[in-house]
């Protein structure tokens, strides 16, 4: 990277520790699962052929438990791979590292250094012990650990995300 650390501001580290994958697994899912603009229409879609499956005399009562049975198999298995996936990028003893210049964030992993303009996001909200930025454009989120944060720097930090919103 090519910023000098003197430019850098908010500078902090956290090192990964035993569960932090399955915490960041966990906090992602109630992040999907809970934003109804996402999940609202496909639920609005299930009750309605559910309905329709009443109205028709069909086996509605055979859907109900299916449906049941599929999402208690598929949550707990969504949050199991996303922990596999997180805890392969950041293994216990990780460190990251995190620092803002005027116009990006700075991170550094051991695996890997990444600097994004802070254009490329589109919002900034703190869930639990994480905080999710969202990419502008996009569904992607970059999730980091809310101890890379103070009051002060997510102040800024969404302050220098409102100014470069069209």
């Amino acid at each position: 990277m090519a910023t000098k650390p003197y430019e850098l501001r908010f500078q902090r580290e956290y090192t990964v520790e035993n569960n932090y994958a399955g915490r960041a697994a966990r906090a992602f899912f109630r992040y999907v699962a809970f934003r109804f603009s996402r999940w609202g229409p496909a639920v609005l879609l299930i009750l309605a052929l559910f309905a329709l499956a009443f109205v028709r005399g069909g086996h509605w009562w055979i859907y109900a438990p299916v449906g049941a049975f599929g999402a208690l198999v598929s949550i707990p298995a969504f949050i199991l791979r996303a922990t596999l996936r997180i805890r392969r990028i950041a293994p216990d003893g990780t460190t990251f590292r995190l620092g803002f210049t005027e116009g990006a964030l700075l991170l550094h992993l051991p695996s890997a250094a990444q600097q994004t303009p802070l254009s490329a996001y589109e919002r900034v909200r703190v869930g639990g012990d994480f905080v999710f930025m969202k990419k502008r454009g996009s569904n992607a989120n970059t999730i980091l650990p809310a101890e890379l944060f103070t009051e002060e720097s997510l102040a800024w930090l969404r302050s220098k995300i409102a100014a470069q919103t069209p």
